[in-house]
């Protein structure tokens, strides 16, 4: 039976435990776990909207015209009267109007800045 050596010597290099004498070597395995360090959320660049309702703004005094149900979005409202009342305060900003009988409702926006209004004749 010459399988029988080979197959001892197969069990001797699994574990060496099982091999040779009983005596303590002083040698121990030991298993050691490496964890990774929980990386905090990413946190957004983004800062938060902040939404106001504004003063409806006169353009000319007793005049009705105007713009009125004035929001504004990260932008302030003094900074949007000036705006609002400038002649070209508005023409770094993208617009869009929807058509409303009571009044165009105008949105313009520019980076993350809105301000919206609806325009009095």
């Amino acid at each position: 039976m010459r399988l029988v050596p080979f197959l001892m010597a197969a069990v001797c290099a699994l574990g060496l435990a099982a091999c040779g004498d009983d005596e303590q070597t002083g040698d121990t395995a030991t298993t050691v776990t490496v964890t990774q360090p929980v990386s905090p959320p990413a946190t957004s660049t983004t800062p938060p909207q902040q939404t106001s309702e504004c003063p409806d703004v006169a353009l000319a005094p007793n005049s009705g015209q105007g713009a009125f149900q004035v929001r504004v979005t990260n932008i302030t409202c003094e900074e949007a009267t000036a705006l609002l009342k400038s002649d070209d305060g508005l023409k770094v900003y993208t617009c869009e109007t929807d058509a409303r009988p009571d009044g165009d409702r105008i949105r313009c926006q520019r980076d993350n800045r809105t301000i919206e209004f609806t325009s009095g004749n």
